[in-house]
């Protein structure tokens, strides 16, 4: 639970397998008119990555209030290593 007024930071791990280019379209969501969704943007890109280095944010609001209570984030990553396990650290964009 987030206290009226508070901040949450919600981070997501996405990995990309090695030898592999993918385009990630990911969507958050709060409860309607409760939470407004401020900012998404790129913490971390892993080593064997080439991404881009700025995200694709939409910002939506279900009732046309001053909240934001979804988003949709876009970006691409292509993963340069062939050889690494996809678990491997610089395979993850966070």
């Amino acid at each position: 639970m987030v206290a009226k007024g508070s901040a949450l930071i919600a981070v997501v791990n996405v990995s990309t397998p090695p030898g592999v280019v993918m385009i990630y379209d990911i969507r958050f969501t709060t409860t309607t008119g409760k939470a407004s969704i401020c900012d998404v943007q790129l913490m971390k890109i892993g080593a064997n990555l080439c991404a881009d280095d700025k995200i694709n944010a939409t910002f939506t609001s279900s009732d046309s209030s001053a909240f934001n209570d979804g988003a949709n984030a876009t970006y691409g990553a292509a993963n340069i290593d062939t050889a690494a396990s996809s678990l491997d650290a610089d395979n993850f964009v966070s």
